[in-house]
């Protein structure tokens, strides 16, 4: 499977821009481009085959880290001081919501999140990458 989907630009310079929004903006960038005919169709067929093939988790966690995780760990880093531990727990968190949404979106096709619009998706998961991203995380213990 060619893991040539290349996020990580368009979420660096997606968090460039004030922080206090960035959930609902990686949602929108996330769903307008896993929409879309071209870049949309390959990232389905990438979702399928990790729900299908067994040399797959090493695949999609190399991709997730380097396309999902990383920048958005260095933006948070950057932006806020945050430590690089604290700043990676916070971008998995956002990064496994996203990928949930869609496996939960083109996978298994589970309605009414299948059929959902963008905005209602933005509106309904933003606040929750946004928290995950800024918000108040309970200390480890």
């Amino acid at each position: 499977m060619n893991l040539r989907i290349r996020a990580s630009e368009e979420i660096s310079h997606l968090l460039e821009g004030d922080l206090r929004t960035a959930g609902p903006r990686l949602v929108h960038l996330s769903m307008t481009a896993w929409d879309d005919s071209a870049g949309g169709a390959t990232f389905r067929a990438l979702l399928r085959w990790i729900a299908t093939d067994d040399g797959a988790p090493e695949a999609i966690q190399d991709y997730a880290t380097q396309q999902l995780a990383e920048p958005i760990a260095a933006a948070l880093g950057q932006q806020t001081g945050m430590t690089a531990e604290v700043a990676r727990e916070r971008a998995t968190l956002a990064g496994s919501q996203l990928v949930g949404l869609a496996m939960v979106r083109y996978v298994f096709r589970l309605e009414p999140i299948a059929s959902a619009s963008i905005d209602r998706l933005v509106e309904t998961v933003g606040p929750t990458i946004q928290h995950y991203l800024t918000g108040p995380l309970t200390q480890h213990r």
